[in-house]
């Protein structure tokens, strides 16, 4: 089935209470991250500031436990919002969903 012709990004727009959204292929959209968000610290990778090193799971287990008595995840996502500094990954996922467009 060919897609081509579909207005992906005005759909989501519109389904977005007006958001803008613009589609671009993986490759693209990772070298504008890495252009975009050079700093932070040093990720397995060897480049900075990758996602991974604020919202993999591994890293939300070791900044924000959860389990029986611990609370659930998505209170990760709340504190976050709130400011709380041991969960910066809403803020950080943020970060990277708002690529910002050339023109």
């Amino acid at each position: 089935m060919d897609l081509s012709d579909v207005p992906l990004g005005a759909l989501l727009t519109t389904a977005l209470g007006g958001a803008p959204v613009r589609v671009e292929n993986d490759v693209n959209a990772a070298a504008l991250g890495a252009a975009y968000e050079p700093a932070g610290p040093s990720c397995p990778c060897g480049q900075r500031g990758c996602l991974e090193l604020y919202a993999s799971g591994s890293t939300l287990d070791a900044a924000w436990p959860v389990g029986p008595g611990l609370g659930s995840s998505h209170e990760v996502f709340e504190a976050a919002a709130a400011g709380d500094t041991r969960a910066p990954a809403g803020r950080r996922i943020g970060a990277a969903l708002a690529v910002r467009g050339t023109g």
